[in-house]
C-alpha cells in the first residue's frame, strides 16, 4: 500500500495499490515483469537490505551513541566493523560482565588498560589486587576474531611465530593440542607471475629484463659499477643512484667474499614474519662491502642494501603502499641498528632455477585449529577472568589522584597503572594535567591505519598460499589466505580471504563501503586468486584506526619525553601502541611480562600511596614537568 514510508524509500523497487484493483494488477504486473526489470528491483532491495537489516541498523545505533560520548570526552576514536551479514564473536571471548553502573569509588594495586595481547599477558603475570578493563565486549584487541556466515575471520592476519623459548610454553599453555603447524607458503605477485617470498631470493619467472636489473643492482650495491673504465669511486658510493633520490651513498666496493652466506633477510617490513637473517654491524668493514656509515632513511637503506633493481620493482613500491608515508620520512632504527646483506649466489641461484619450498623451524609458523587466532588470546581466560571487566571504557585518567573515570561514571583508583592504548590516546586522556611539551610530543606521533576487507568465496580450496605480497596497482598491499590458516576457518564449500589496505592522511582510501569490497574483488580476480564466476558469499569489513606506528625521525624524542613523564608518575605504557615500538603478537605477550616487571620494581623501589579513612588515595607527590628530575 502507498503509505509514506514504504512509497517514498521503497517505490522504485516495489508494486504499490492503494485498492483492491490496484494491488491485484501490481501482482499481475510483478508476475509479468521482464527478467532485466525482476533484476533491477531484486538487486535494489538486496542493496536496501544490506544497509537496513535490524542488525546493522542496531550496530550503528550504538556506534553512534558510543561515539557521542568518547567525542564529548575528547577520546579515542572506536573501531568500526561494517558486514554484509553481522560478525558473531567466537564463543569464548564473550565472557559476561559486571553491571556497570555508578558505583562507589574502588582502589586497586593495579588496573591494566586494555585486554590485547599485551594487556591479558600482564594480567596473566600480575599478582593479587590487579583489574584489567576492556572497553569492548570480548578480549583480544586487533587480534579477535569472529564468524560471519560459517567463516571464521581475524580483525587482520596473524600467525604463531616466535623465537623466544618462553613464547612457546604461552602457546602450549594457552591452546595445548588446539594448534595447527605448518611450513609457510609466501609469495609474491608482480609483473604477473606468483614467485616466493622473499622476493630477492625466487627471482626465477620474472621477465629476462626485471631478473638482470635486479641482479646487477645487488652486485653494483656490493662492489660498485659493472662497467669497465669507470674511475673509482669516492668512498661511500655504494648504490646506483636512485631516480630523483638524494645519491647519498653508504656502501664502500671494498672486495670482499662474493658468495657469503646469511640467510637472504626481508626486504619488506610488514611484521608477518621477523627476519631472522643474521645482520652485520655498519661500525666496521665485515669482508662483504659493508663498511661504516648508515642509511639516513629507510629508503636509502633499501637501495643501500638491495640495489637499485630490486627497490625499481619490488622494494619501494611494496614498501610505498604499506607505509603509506614517504620512505624518506621514515628512519632505520627499527630494522635494529644494522644492515642486512643479500647474499648474491643464493639470489643468482633462485633466478635460475625454481626456489623450493622453505623448510626448517624458521619456515614454520602456528594457528589455532579451531576458533581463530582469538582462541589464542581465549587461552588467557582461566588465569584472568576473576580481574577481567568488559564493556570498560576508560574516559578521563587523573595522574595527580591516582585516577580513572570510566564511560559509566564509576571513578576507580590505583596506585600503578599499565595501559596499552595508543600513547597519543592517553595522553589526550590526562587532559591539562599533562605538560605542554608532553602534549605536543604526543600530537607529534605518526601512525597508519588499515582496513581489513574479508571475502568469504563460494568456492572450496582457491590456493595452497597462505598469504601473498602486491607491491603494483592492486587496492591491497598484501592477502591473508584466512581459509589456508586452518582447515576450520571455512565452512563447507567456502573459502575466505582477507585483503589489506593501509591508508594515511597522505594516502587516504580509495573509496568506502560497498564500493572498496568491489574494488577488492575486482582486484582478487584480476590476478586470478578469483575466478569470474566464484560467487562472494559474505563480505565484512574490519576498520584499524591505529596499526602501524610510523618510525618518522622525531619519533624517538618525542616517545622518550612521554615515557618519561608518565613513568614518573606511575603510569606504565605497554605494548606496541603503549610503547609506540614495532611489535608482533609475540612481542606483545613478553612486552606484558616486562610491564608487570616494572611495576614490580616500583613497588618495591616506592612505598604504597596512602589511602583516606574513606578509602580514597591521597597524593602526596606532586606532578611533575617533563624536564623534572626522576623521584
Amino acid at each position: 500500500t502507498p503509505i509514506r514510508d514504504v512509497a517514498e524509500p521503497y517505490g522504485e523497487l516495489v508494486y504499490l495499490g492503494d485498492t483492491a484493483e490496484a494491488f491485484v494488477a501490481a501482482c499481475e504486473a510483478a508476475l509479468a515483469a521482464p527478467p532485466q526489470e525482476r533484476e533491477r528491483r531484486a538487486a535494489g532491495m538486496r542493496e536496501v537490505l544490506s544497509r537496513t537489516s535490524w542488525d546493522n541498523t542496531v550496530a550503528a545505533m550504538e556506534e553512534l551513541m558510543h561515539q557521542a560520548v568518547l567525542n564529548r570526552s575528547s577520546s579515542l576514536q572506536t573501531v568500526t566493523v561494517t558486514a554484509t551479514a553481522a560478525p558473531t564473536p567466537t564463543a569464548a571471548s564473550h565472557v559476561p560482565a559486571p553491571a556497570s553502573r555508578r558505583t562507589p569509588e574502588r582502589n586497586h594495586e593495579l588496573i591494566i588498560i586494555g585486554a590485547g595481547p599485551t594487556g591479558l599477558s600482564a594480567a596473566y603475570h600480575a599478582g593479587p589486587g590487579t583489574v584489567l578493563l576492556e572497553k569492548e565486549s570480548s578480549i583480544g584487541g586487533w587480534c579477535r576474531s569472529f564468524n560471519a556466515k560459517g567463516f571464521t575471520f581475524d580483525y587482520a592476519g596473524h600467525i604463531m611465530f616466535s623465537n623466544d623459548p618462553y613464547v612457546h610454553e604461552l602457546y602450549e599453555k594457552l591452546l595445548g593440542g588446539n594448534v595447527h603447524w605448518q611450513d609457510r607458503e609466501a609469495w609474491v605477485y608482480s609483473k604477473g607471475v606468483y614467485t616466493r617470498y622473499p622476493f630477492q631470493g625466487a627471482l626465477y619467472g620474472l621477465p629476462p629484463e626485471v631478473i638482470k636489473e635486479c641482479l646487477v643492482g645487488a652486485i653494483q650495491a656490493r662492489f660498485g659499477s659493472l662497467k669497465a673504465g669507470l674511475p673509482p669511486r669516492p668512498a661511500g658510493a655504494g648504490r646506483a643512484p636512485r631516480p630523483g633520490g638524494s645519491g647519498r651513498q653508504r656502501l664502500d666496493s671494498r672486495p670482499g667474499p662474493l658468495c657469503a652466506k646469511p640467510q637472504i633477510s626481508d626486504c619488506c617490513a610488514d611484521g608477518v614474519l621477523e627476519s631472522t637473517a643474521p645482520l652485520t654491524s655498519p661500525g666496521g668493514g665485515d669482508g662483504n662491502g659493508a663498511k661504516s656509515g648508515q642509511p639516513a632513511n629507510f629508503e636509502e637503506f633499501i637501495y643501500t642494501v638491495w640495489g637499485a633493481g630490486i627497490a625499481k620493482h619490488f622494494a619501494i613500491p611494496y614498501n610505498r603502499k604499506l607505509w603509506a608515508v614517504p620512505l624518506d620520512e621514515i628512519e632505520t632504527s627499527w630494522l635494529g641498528g644494522r644492515v642486512p646483506l643479500p647474499d648474491l649466489e643464493e639470489m643468482i641461484e633462485g633466478a635460475l632455477h625454481p626456489t623450493p619450498k622453505p623448510m626448517g623451524p624458521n619456515a614454520r609458523f602456528g594457528y589455532p585449529l579451531r576458533g581463530g587466532f582469538q582462541a589464542l588470546l581465549d587461552g588467557f581466560l582461566p588465569y584472568v577472568r576473576h580481574r577481567l571487566r568488559l564493556n570498560s571504557a576508560v574516559l578521563r585518567i587523573s595522574p595527580a589522584q591516582r585516577s580513572l573515570t570510566l564511560a559509566t561514571g564509576e571513578q576507580m583508583h590505583y596506585q600503578q597503572l599499565i595501559s596499552t592504548m595508543p600513547l597519543p590516546v592517553l595522553v589526550r586522556m590526562m587532559g591539562d594535567e599533562v605538560p605542554p611539551e608532553v602534549r605536543r610530543a604526543a600530537t607529534a606521533l605518526r601512525h597508519v591505519s588499515v582496513r581489513c576487507v574479508h571475502l568469504g568465496v563460494g568456492r572450496e580450496k582457491l590456493t595452497e598460499k597462505h598469504w601473498i605480497y602486491y607491491p603494483e596497482d592492486t587496492v591491497f598491499h598484501r592477502i591473508f589466505v584466512q581459509g589456508n590458516a586452518s582447515p576450520h576457518c571455512n565452512p563447507p564449500g567456502g573459502f575466505g580471504l582477507t585483503c589489506e589496505i593501509t591508508y594515511s592522511p597522505a594516502k587516504p582510501l580509495p573509496c568506502e563501503g560497498d564500493a572498496l569490497v568491489e574494488r577488492c574483488v575486482a582486484d582478487c580476480r584480476r590476478v586470478g586468486l578469483i575466478g569470474p564466476h566464484d560467487p562472494i558469499v559474505v563480505s565484512v569489513q574490519c576498520d584499524l584506526p591505529y596499526a602501524y606506528v610510523v618510525y618518522d625521525h622525531a619519533r624517538a624524542q618525542n616517545v622518550q619525553v612521554i615515557r618519561q613523564w608518565l613513568e614518573d608518575h606511575d603510569v606504565h605504557p605497554a605494548g606496541r601502541y603503549g610503547e609506540w615500538e614495532y611489535y608482533n603478537s609475540d612481542h606483545a605477550f613478553l612486552a606484558g611480562k616486562k610491564a608487570i616487571e616494572a611495576v614490580r620494581e616500583r613497588q618495591r623501589t616506592r612505598p604504597p600511596m596512602p589511602v583516606s579513612a574513606s578509602g580514597t588515595l591521597l597524593p602526596t607527590r606532586p606532578l611533575r614537568g617533563a624536564g623534572a628530575s626522576p623521584r
